[in-house]
């Protein structure tokens, strides 16, 4: 009886594959669903994504702090004013910014561009309102 049950675990250990680590290479050990061999390594690969998509990130979020700071400036305390299209570059405000694709600021359309808690409408070819929705 004894016998007939070791061969069955052998054999049931046999048959299972082995696996690696995706971060040191170790052989895992453990539950069949477990992806690394120790808290450890889970945590370096969490940080490694983590930094990935931070650094992925980091021109979209710089751009949009840029542009929000140049819109703050222009408002000057007010809840919504008036400017030109030379008004925005004089601060320093990015058209071409990574969150702007698809915003077109030479149609005649209104359109609306969401900066943080400011909103940039174009409401003409050069001529534009921002609001602070604060």
């Amino acid at each position: 009886m004894f016998a007939f049950i070791l061969l069955q675990n052998i054999s049931s250990f046999m048959n299972q594959t082995v696996r690696e680590c995706p971060t040191c290479g170790a052989v895992i050990v453990g539950r069949s669903d477990k992806r690394f061999c120790s808290k450890a390594c889970r945590n370096q690969s969490s940080n490694a994504t983590r930094r990935m998509w931070r650094e992925r990130m980091a021109p979209y979020v710089n751009a949009l702090l840029n542009n929000a700071k140049s819109l703050d400036n222009l408002l000057d305390g007010r809840n919504e004013v008036e400017v030109t299209y030379y008004d925005l570059m004089r601060v320093g405000f990015d058209p071409m910014s990574p969150q702007q694709k698809g915003i077109s600021f030479t149609d005649g359309r209104e359109t609306k561009a969401h900066f943080g808690p400011y909103v940039l409408v174009t409401i003409s070819r050069n001529k534009f309102i921002i609001k602070n929705n604060n």
